[in-house]
């Protein structure tokens, strides 16, 4: 694992810093592929609606700061770094298979997000809306899911704890699930069995799945689809019977 401190120091400062270099900006509709160092922050698209910038970091690349996609821009991470966080708002989309990333993983409004591999060194928070999927990859931190938003967990691992926050729905796919100890079966819902607790099973990529659970102000839920081949029948529109049964 990469130490971060010094670059962490620089992402503490606010956005709106003067004193810092210009940010990197893509803003031309174009695709582009970072694999070189960048010394200040990345956005893509910002008060740009309409482009579809595609930025792709790819080994070898460095971002020293923060990368912000914005509108319907579309951010690949591949291999690479980056020493602070990866941010989504509007209706961008961000794709991670690879690299590292020192602080986090932040998506808003109703952008989209998609976690299958990589090495995440803090947490992931996605709020408002967001339709998000972890299939591997390991996330040295905790996962919170706010506010209307939707995540599959199909694999991957997690060290700290998963949280469903005040209508955030989080599923989980795969076999053999419990919640301390009492197995659950299709569709169950871990608030049946409290607010807190410990999940175990194996996720639908044979990872094994062994975490706290929390679930925070109202309406937030974790549900379970113990057969793999079930999330391709469900969709986005299972998803929404899901929430509507749980009501």
């Amino acid at each position: 694992m990469k130490n971060y401190s010094i670059l962490i120091a620089l992402i503490v400062l606010p956005s709106q810093c003067l004193s810092g270099p210009a940010p990197l900006t893509f803003a031309d509709g174009g695709h582009h592929a970072i694999d070189y160092t960048v010394n200040t922050l990345v956005k893509i698209d910002q008060f740009s609606p309409g482009m579809g910038t595609i930025v792709d970091l790819v080994e070898g690349g460095l971002v020293i700061a923060w990368v912000d996609a914005y509108e319907d821009s579309r951010f690949n991470m591949s291999g690479g770094q980056i020493g602070g966080s990866l941010n989504a708002w509007d209706d961008s989309e961000l794709t991670i298979v690879g690299g590292e990333i020192g602080v986090g993983v932040y998506a808003r409004d109703s952008s989209r997000l998609d976690i299958s591999g990589g090495l995440l060194d803090s947490q992931v928070q996605i709020f408002d809306n967001v339709e998000a999927a972890i299939s591997g990859g390991v996330i040295s931190g905790f996962v919170k899911v706010w506010h209307d938003s939707r995540l599959i967990i199909s694999g991957g691992t997690i060290t700290e704890y998963i949280a469903a926050v005040e209508g955030g729905l989080i599923t989980l796919v795969g076999s053999n699930f419990a919640v301390d100890g009492e197995p659950v079966a299709y569709g169950d819902f871990a608030s049946e069995f409290g607010t807190t607790g410990f999940i175990t099973g194996t996720l639908a990529n044979d990872d094994a799945l062994d975490i706290e659970f929390r679930l925070i102000g109202v309406g937030g839920d974790i549900t379970f689809i113990p057969e793999p081949a079930t999330v391709l029948l469900l969709g986005l529109g299972g998803l929404s019977w899901l929430r509507r049964r749980r009501r």
